[in-house]
């Protein structure tokens, strides 16, 4: 097949997946212009390549890097970017420069990447709907310095730490899991205005709600694998009971409210 015959096949294409163990680099302009989605599966490079001249991308899924350490200094310059996902990037060590410079960016979602001690020092793209931050067991930046109050768009945020929360108000669900040393939940939970779901997932150590009843909006209260909190919901008798009792639906390892007093 011709050069010319190969640009032809190419110029439309708007999904494309990369897998390979061997490859360290991406030549300059390899990827079709024409590109909305990327996937990218073990690749080997400490840093990631330049994606700039991908005006058309929407979605970046970038997984089991186990090499990747960086981005391109100058950030990803992808303006048109919606979705971008990370996972199972050991080494990485920070997010991409100029994060808030992705204006169209809604679904942040950044899983097992345990040598990433910081988010972005410009901040977090202003749009953001949905913010997922799973088993980053290294992230030593406190919520508070996430600048949250500042995305009036979140709807959705899940992560393992509590310390130092401070929310929009805009959320409507919020899932806390994976934090093994996590003993209570911040009293900023009730500036939570418009929250409807709360899931609290796979933290040893807490044993306490904030002694304060949730909004009035919360309709759904998720629990699992919390042993401590769990007796502290025990029906009529436990600390926390008077808190939950209230809220329309309430699961706690697959039970619903109404038999818990069974168990």
């Amino acid at each position: 097949m011709s050069n010319d015959t190969k640009g032809m096949c190419f110029s439309h294409l708007e999904d494309l997946s990369v897998d390979s163990l061997s490859l360290t680099s991406f030549p300059d302009g390899e990827f079709p212009t024409s590109l909305k989605t990327l996937h990218i599966f073990n690749y080997n490079a400490e840093q990631f390549p330049s994606l700039s001249s991908l005006s058309n991308l929407t979605y970046l899924n970038i997984s089991n890097c186990p090499e990747l350490e960086s981005f391109p200094e100058r950030g990803l310059h992808l303006q048109n970017l919606a979705s971008f996902t990370i996972w199972d990037c050991d080494k990485l060590r920070s997010l991409p420069s100029h994060m808030d410079k992705l204006t169209f960016l809604q679904d942040l979602s950044i899983h097992n990447c345990h040598c990433l001690t910081s988010l972005s020092e410009s901040g977090l793209p202003p749009n953001l709907t949905s913010l997922t931050m799973r088993n980053c067991k290294n992230l030593t930046q406190p919520l508070s310095g996430w600048r949250l109050r500042s995305l009036s768009s979140l709807k959705h945020l899940e992560f393992g730490d509590d310390d130092g929360l401070f929310l929009p108000s805009s959320l409507t669900s919020l899932w806390i899991t994976n934090h093994k040393n996590m003993k209570f939940i911040s009293r900023g939970i009730h500036k939570l205005t418009s929250i409807e779901e709360l899931r609290i997932g796979s933290c040893p150590k807490l044993q306490f709600l904030p002694d304060e009843r949730f909004p009035a909006t919360l309709g759904r209260l998720l629990i699992r694998s919390c042993p401590l909190l769990e007796q502290q919901c025990s029906k009529e008798k436990g600390d926390c009971w008077p808190i939950i009792a209230p809220i329309p639906y309430v699961e706690i390892d697959g039970y619903f409210l109404p038999y818990l007093k069974e168990r």
